[in-house]
């Protein structure tokens, strides 16, 4: 609405210099913090408008390009940041750009746009900083779950379940996507070899999602089971698969099903639990006496 006031965009730093430097910044300050405003809203939409450029031209096929206006769109956003919002919101007070939250949070988008992973993980870093008091926002506890998703797609496992776990944990296990991060954290944990924690975060998962997420929560209780069975700890995968038996027959797929009963089958015969083996090995039989049946529940 202000940038009417001025022949283009090109005119505000002008005002700027000639009436908000030196001392004049002082006897001018309102109409200074009005033109700060002005020229922060022209480069913000200076920003948005060439992630939107990147956007129709990645469409188009021409890839290099979309990266190289990705880039510079995370680029502008950055510039926004250190401009008006990094020292400002350091030292305690309001930043001069309006939400600074979106600013950052949108260059973290530009950046991860760009195939700029580590520069994207940096600016949604910049949110969960509790110097700057963005760390509280909606848009940080989005930050801290996609955070999780960077490094697990770059195999930094640890540091992605780490993430995914405070996700879950900072939105009080209410998130959006608090349950898919949880049930992701047991299976990197698993995978880690970092036990104690898998199991808690399987805990935590079946405590609060496990009437709502019941499928969910019958394939983390296998995926627990089948970690165990990794390590021949037969007497874990048996105490495991017993206690999650029910809910994995009445609420999992009918692949994982079957891939339990089989796995509980072959934990009996390890203990020398043959009449409970054969139990076992017997649903699974009788799962398959319809094969075609089976076959198309298991793909349905």
């Amino acid at each position: 609405p202000y940038t009417t006031l001025f022949r283009s965009g090109s005119d505000v730093p002008l005002f700027i210099e000639s009436f908000c430097s030196g001392k004049k910044a002082e006897d001018n300050a309102e109409q200074c913090e009005t033109l700060n405003r002005i020229q922060c809203d022209i480069q913000r939409l200076k920003a948005q408008k060439t992630v939107e450029l990147a956007d129709s031209t990645q469409t188009k096929g021409e890839v290099g390009k979309a990266l190289e206006l990705y880039k510079e769109g995370g680029d502008a956003y950055l510039e926004l940041w250190r401009t008006y919002g990094e020292k400002q919101l350091e030292d305690g007070q309001k930043a001069q750009c309006g939400a600074m939250d979106e600013i950052v949070y949108n260059m973290a988008k530009a950046y991860q746009a760009g195939r700029l992973l580590a520069k994207s993980v940096q600016a949604r870093l910049i949110l969960l900083n509790p110097r700057y008091g963005m760390n509280k926002t909606d848009l940080a506890l989005k930050a801290t779950y996609e955070i999780g998703g960077n490094y697990q797609a770059i195999a930094v496992y640890d540091k992605a379940a780490d993430f995914y776990e405070k996700y879950a944990a900072d939105t009080k296990y209410k998130g959006e996507f608090a349950d898919q991060a949880l049930s992701d954290a047991v299976v990197l944990r698993l995978g880690l070899g970092q036990e104690d924690q898998a199991i808690d975060d399987a805990n935590k998962f079946n405590r609060y999602y496990g009437a709502r997420k019941a499928e969910q929560a019958a394939q983390v209780a296998f995926a627990v089971a089948a970690y165990y069975a990794e390590k021949k700890d037969w007497g874990q995968v048996a105490k495991r698969l017993q206690g999650a038996m029910r809910l994995i027959d009445s609420k999992a797929s009918l692949d994982v099903k079957v891939q339990a009963h089989a796995l509980a089958g072959h934990a009996y015969m390890e203990l020398n639990r043959g009449r409970n083996a054969d139990s076992e090995y017997g649903t699974v039989v009788a799962t398959w006496k319809d094969p075609k049946k089976a076959a198309d529940a298991i793909t349905a």
